[in-house]
């Protein structure tokens, strides 16, 4: 009985740990240009920040971590381990 316990809270925790959270799409604009927006968390304690556009350059960043910047119609990616702290996901475009 005690095996099958363990292998059910096992389970439970690996379902819940790969489980994505809270994850956000936007469109947002610059200079009336559409850019697109991706943020939030996976697994709880994974942040990122997503951004592209087709015309200008752009940057993500969340919690410190950066993309750089990226040229047109190249994906801007930041991520990295943020615990428990409060996602600061941001985005902008330049040019």
């Amino acid at each position: 009985m005690k095996g099958k316990k363990s292998i059910a809270a096992l389970l439970c925790v690996s379902i819940c740990a790969a489980a994505p959270v809270a994850a956000l799409a936007d469109t947002v604009y610059y200079k009336g240009t559409a850019v697109y927006w991706h943020y939030g968390r996976n697994a709880g304690v994974w942040g990122f920040s997503d951004c592209n556009s087709a015309i200008y350059e752009h940057h993500s960043s969340c919690n410190g971590y950066e993309s750089g910047w990226m040229e047109p119609d190249d994906l801007a990616q930041a991520w990295g381990y943020i615990g428990t702290d409060t996602l600061e996901a941001y985005w902008s475009c330049r040019g």
